[in-house]
């Protein structure tokens, strides 16, 4: 039996290409045709029954079991499985259970790994799981295995439509993961095979469009990130106010331009950028680090404790955190807790010249009964 792949159609949804791996409907529950019931289990195993017929659940019950005699009759007689095992996990896909389907293309490419059709299938029932990192190393290993059985000289080494349907979806995947370019050649090798499609055109479309608009973020980004503080806050400012930004990259342009804004003296400019940051990316610790400094600078002490502690909380080993605290206690007369922030530190950071620097102080300070030895006593709480 010639292979057909386990694609049954295409849908567009929200313009990304899904493979349609339609369950047979609940209640089907037509008679199974007299050409299968009396098939040997071999041929019936081999079958291929659309998902639409309204004997399908039936039928492919007894698929199921004629496919599972072939294997152990096999097995038994320590031959390999493989295609067995595959038009099982077919079979399997085809009602819904992707679980079972991706078990038996597994032992099917355990047994021959150079068969391009299994990889495909498995990573359209990964797809349909959610899970499309395993679903992109499938179609990748199915690219591979066909350029493999192409140099071997195998005139037919993959189908047509099952080589479409792999490029579609492997595009559509790298596009949903924010990965334009190879998705636009993943739809451009697509729109070789089929050169009219206004699906496949549609969806390079986009892709282009994301590249493009990749390009421009990279510009701005560098922009973003110039030595000069005015051509940083330029810079960062057209990026946060552009439309096609991913998030991350905005939260990032946010970030140093509060920064840029710290460098500059306003102090309350990059406050409000490090708290956006926050909302967007809440327990950022490097935010939090860089906000408290900002509030330390202008004296508002208990803010810059309590971002200096949400850092902390994130990120226990964070030692600079520990340091930023301790000086932040210590400036409130709190030299206790200071000393044991700085102590702190120093076990995180062995090598961390300034907490090392101030707790030696502090210590001389406590040990000397210096004036402000007794108000860093009074302000413990």
């Amino acid at each position: 039996m010639r292979h057909q792949p386990l694609i049954l159609g295409l849908a567009l949804v929200g313009g990304l290409a899904l493979a349609t791996l339609a369950a047979a409907p609940a209640h089907a529950a037509g008679r199974v045709p007299k050409t299968l019931r009396t098939m040997s289990s071999a041929k019936l195993c081999a079958s291929v029954v659309p998902p639409d017929k309204d004997y399908a659940a039936s039928a492919y019950s007894m698929q199921i079991a004629a496919c599972t005699k072939e294997i152990e009759t096999r097995e038994k007689q320590g031959k390999h499985a493989g295609p067995l095992y595959m038009n099982r996990g077919k079979i399997y896909a085809r009602q819904g259970d992707c679980r079972h389907a991706i078990a038996d293309f597994s032992k099917a490419i355990a047994q021959n790994s150079g068969t391009p059709y299994n990889y495909l299938d498995r990573g359209l029932c990964y797809r349909k799981l959610g899970k499309a990192d395993k679903a992109l190393v499938d179609f990748d290993s199915a690219i591979a295995a066909a350029q493999g059985r192409k140099a071997a000289g195998i005139k037919d080494y993959i189908k047509p439509e099952a080589l479409l349907t792999l490029f579609i979806e492997r595009g559509s995947i790298l596009l949903g993961l924010g990965q334009a370019l190879e998705a636009q050649r993943s739809f451009k090798a697509a729109l070789f095979l089929r050169p009219k499609d206004k699906k496949i055109n549609a969806l390079l479309a986009k892709a282009t469009a994301e590249v493009k608009a990749s390009q421009t973020n990279r510009t701005l980004y560098h922009a973003c990130n110039n030595p000069d503080p005015a051509k940083a806050i330029a810079g960062c400012t057209k990026l946060v106010q552009s439309a096609n930004v991913p998030p991350n990259m905005q939260a990032a342009a946010y970030q140093k331009r509060g920064v840029a804004y710290d460098r500059r003296g306003e102090r309350q400019k990059a406050i409000a950028d490090f708290t956006t940051v926050l909302k967007r990316k809440p327990g950022n610790a490097p935010t939090h680090l860089m906000r408290g400094v900002t509030y330390a600078q202008i004296n508002q002490l208990d803010k810059a404790i309590a971002d200096f502690s949400a850092a902390i909380q994130t990120d226990n080993g964070y030692a600079k955190a520990y340091t930023l605290r301790g000086r932040a206690y210590e400036q409130k007369g709190a030299l206790q807790k200071a000393a044991a922030d700085y102590t702190k530190a120093i076990a995180l950071a062995p090598e961390s010249v300034d907490a090392r620097h101030r707790l030696k102080a502090l210590k001389s300070k406590l040990h000397a009964g210096a004036p402000g030895a007794a108000a860093g006593h009074k302000g413990e709480h």
